[in-house]
């Protein structure tokens, strides 16, 4: 997951995602 800049990207959006479930 934390392989490239575009990959923790899109792990920290999907934690956000997580957390906040707008």
């Amino acid at each position: 997951i934390f392989s490239s800049k575009g990959d923790i990207g899109i792990y920290r959006n999907f934690k956000r995602e997580t957390t906040k479930p707008v």
